[in-house]
């Protein structure tokens, strides 16, 4: 490894190829992004990732915990977000990428992609938008 490579290192954190292996504090630290980003999500009243939730739990067991659940959940109820990310996306960008009509993607906005309107239009979570269509691909 090269002086730079091991300066800018981060300790817990191995990166090879397409592969990222984090343990100790590199494992706690992306846990804990995840249970804000899951936190956010239910608070900005956006729909559930459980690819969010089960990484954050597996992370949380590497970091050093007994039982990832039950200590993912537990900071996750403890944890606060003061600041909430509105929607972003135009409903005719969210139609456009899952293949419905715009009247169709009004229709579920609100209960499924995170919507609301804003200054008089519809706007919808993009991250939501992503797992609908994936979810949709998938079959």
């Amino acid at each position: 490894m090269s002086r730079r490579a091991d300066r800018d290192a981060v300790p817990g954190m191995i990166a090879a190829g397409g592969v990222v292996v984090l343990s100790g504090a590199a494992a706690k630290a992306a846990a804990d992004a995840l249970l804000i980003a899951v936190r956010s999500r239910r608070v900005n009243g956006l729909p559930r990732s459980v690819q969010y939730e089960q990484l954050a739990a597996a992370l949380v067991s590497a970091a050093g915990h007994s039982d990832g659940r039950d200590s993912a959940a537990a900071h996750h109820e403890r944890m606060t977000i003061t600041a909430a990310t509105p929607p972003t996306m135009p409903v005719e960008d969210a139609a456009a990428l899952l293949g419905l009509s715009k009247r169709q993607t009004r229709r579920i906005a609100a209960d499924r992609l995170g919507g609301r309107i804003i200054a008089g239009r519809w706007l919808c979570d993009a991250q939501a938008v992503a797992e609908m269509a994936e979810d949709r691909r998938r079959g």
